[in-house]
C-alpha cells in the first residue's frame, strides 16, 4: 500500500471498536487513535495528521453527535471522513448528507465495506486535487459554466454569495442557490476575481461587496453568519476600509 493512511476513528461501542480497529490493522491503515467524544476527536485533528476520519454518528451525549462533529470538521479542517451508523432510514441519510461524507457504512460491516468507503472516499479526494475545475475568468466573462448531469451550468460571480469547504466538494452559495461541486476552496477561489472575493477563514471565501454585518468572530451575509478566523481578519479588516 506504501505510505500508511493516518485514520482517526471516532465511535464509542468497546467491542465494535475493538473489532474495527483490527480490520483496519490488517489492511495496514495506521489508527491514530480511538476516541469516543467530539471535542476529543477535535483535538486529535488539530495536533495529529489525519488522513481520514471513521466517525459514529451516534456518539457519547446522545442525539446525532456524530453530524455535529461533521460540521465542525467541515468548518475548520479539509480532512474527508465517512460515517458508521445501524440505522439507513430516511431521517437519518437526510441528516449526514448534508455534511457531504465520502460515505455511510451500515452496521455490521464488513471488512470488504471498510476497504471500498475508504479507498473510494480517497480515492475522489485526490481526483480533485489532480483535476481541479478550470474556469474562464478573462476580462470579457463574468461567469463560468460547470459540468453537472450531462450539461453545463452556469454561475455568475456577481451572485456568488460565498464559497465553502465541504470535505471533497464546495458549497457555492449564490443568491438564489447553492451548487456543490466536485473541486478544492484552494483551487477554486485561486480563479476567482481577486478584487471581489476574499478569504475569511480557512474554509470559507466570500464576495466583498456582499458583507452586510461584521462581528468579532464572524460577518453577516443575507442574514446568514459566516465565520471569521484571526488568520483572515486583519486582510477584511483592510479591505473594508476598516484598517
Amino acid at each position: 500500500m506504501g505510505k500508511k493512511i493516518n485514520i482517526l476513528v471516532v465511535h464509542n461501542e468497546r467491542i465494535i471498536d475493538d473489532r474495527l480497529e483490527g480490520i483496519l490493522s490488517e489492511l495496514d491503515y495506521h489508527v491514530v487513535s480511538n476516541v469516543n467524544c467530539p471535542n476529543e476527536a477535535l483535538n486529535m485533528i488539530e495536533c495529529e495528521k489525519i488522513d481520514l476520519a471513521i466517525l459514529d454518528i451516534n456518539l457519547k451525549g446522545g442525539g446525532s453527535k456524530g453530524v455535529e462533529l461533521a460540521h465542525r470538521i467541515n468548518e475548520a479542517h479539509d480532512i474527508p471522513f465517512v460515517y458508521l451508523t445501524s440505522y439507513s432510514d430516511v431521517e437519518t441519510i437526510d441528516a449526514v448528507k448534508n455534511t457531504y461524507p465520502g460515505a455511510c457504512i451500515v452496521k455490521p460491516f464488513s471488512k470488504e465495506d471498510l476497504y471500498s468507503a475508504i479507498e473510494i472516499t480517497l480515492a475522489n479526494i485526490k481526483k480533485i486535487k489532480d483535476k481541479p475545475l478550470e474556469i474562464n475568468t478573462t476580462k470579457s466573462r463574468d461567469f463560468f459554466f460547470y459540468k453537472t448531469k450531462g450539461r453545463q451550468d452556469k454561475i455568475a460571480f456577481k451572485d456568488i454569495l460565498w464559497v465553502e469547504s465541504a470535505n471533497n466538494y464546495i458549497v457555492v452559495k449564490c443568491s438564489y442557490k447553492k451548487f456543490v461541486l466536485r473541486e478544492t476552496l484552494e483551487h477554486f477561489t485561486s480563479q476567482l476575481p481577486a478584487n471581489r472575493f476574499i478569504r475569511t477563514h480557512r474554509s470559507f471565501a466570500v464576495q466583498i461587496d456582499k458583507i452586510d454585518t461584521l462581528n468579532k468572530s464572524n460577518l453577516v451575509i443575507a442574514d446568514q453568519s459566516v465565520p471569521v478566523s484571526r488568520k483572515y481578519r486583519s486582510q477584511v479588516l483592510k479591505e473594508l476600509g476598516l484598517k
